[in-house]
This record gives C-alpha cells, structure tokens and sequence, in this order.
C-alpha cells in the first residue's frame, strides 16, 4: 500500500484541536460560541483526503470532522493515463506582493485543508466515468512526489492538460 502526500498526520491534527478546544473552553463567551468554535476547528483540522495504491487499485477517502467517510476505489487496469492539470492563480508571487503573513496562512492552510483547492491537480483518465481526482493542492512539491508514485506504481503514460 502507498499513501500520497501529505500525509494526514492525524497526531498532529488531534493535538491542535484539543489545544484549541481547550482554549476555548476557558473563554468567557457562551457554549454556544464556545461548541461553534471547536465546531469549526473540528472541520479545518479533521476533514482531510487520503489517497492511496492498493492491490492495483486507487482508494480515495474523505474524513469530515474526524469521520471517516465512504472510500471510492477504482481499478487500475481500467485506467488509460495520468492527467496533470495546472491551473493559474493566486500564486507565491502574489501573496508577497499582498504580504508576508498572506503567503504564511497561505502555506499553513495549504496543509490543514489541502483537498480544498489548489492550482495543481492529477487525475487518472479512466476508460468509462470520467477523469477521477487523485489529488490537488497548492504545493509543487507533494505535486512532483505524487505524480512520480503515480508513474512508479501504475506504469501509465503522463498527459499534460489545461495550460
């Protein structure tokens, strides 16, 4: 089994979210603020994707709020190629141009939520139902690592879509 990158590093994640939901604790606000705070923290810190090859298959699961949710899978073998797609957006340069601490969140939000978006994405070109979302995300490098696992693993030729 191969889990892409980043790893969900649920420790982590867990640890944050007990500090902040102890923190919030002790405010002086009322419990409802105080529960639609860790609310929230609760999604930002466990809704995440893993991805993962396995047994000649791709599995992609999504966890909300620290709940696994149901994992899709779909059969290698029935996949033509892998599609890197990048799209053009608010990049490094224009955080800068908007602040330092802007490219900060910036990066920190690219780990804490990471399936939300980004400019960089693979697919794998299936034969019937579409290209499936293997990842996306803002950072070049986990970009650069999860495609050369992709490679190393199924074989499938590369296509370069969108600009």
């Amino acid at each position: 089994m191969t889990i892409l990158r980043p790893l969900p590093r649920l420790g982590i994640r867990l640890v944050a979210f007990a500090a902040l939901a102890a923190f919030a604790s002790i405010g002086e606000t009322g419990w409802g603020a105080k529960l639609g705070f860790c609310a929230a923290m609760a999604f930002f810190l466990g809704s995440y994707r893993v991805a993962r090859l396995n047994d000649g298959r791709f599995e992609r699961r999504m966890v909300i709020m620290f709940v696994p949710l149901r994992t899709k899978k779909f059969q290698l073998d029935r996949c033509t190629d892998i599609e890197t797609f990048w799209e053009e957006g608010m990049g490094v340069e224009w955080a800068w141009i908007t602040g330092g601490p802007f490219w900060i969140l910036w990066t920190i939000f690219d780990w804490i939520v990471p399936w939300l978006g980004g400019t960089y994405r693979l697919r794998l070109r299936r034969v019937k139902g579409g290209p499936a979302l293997v990842w996306q995300g803002q950072s070049e490098a986990n970009f650069q690592a999860n495609l050369a696992l992709l490679q190393n693993n199924t074989g499938l030729p590369v296509q370069r879509a969108g600009r």
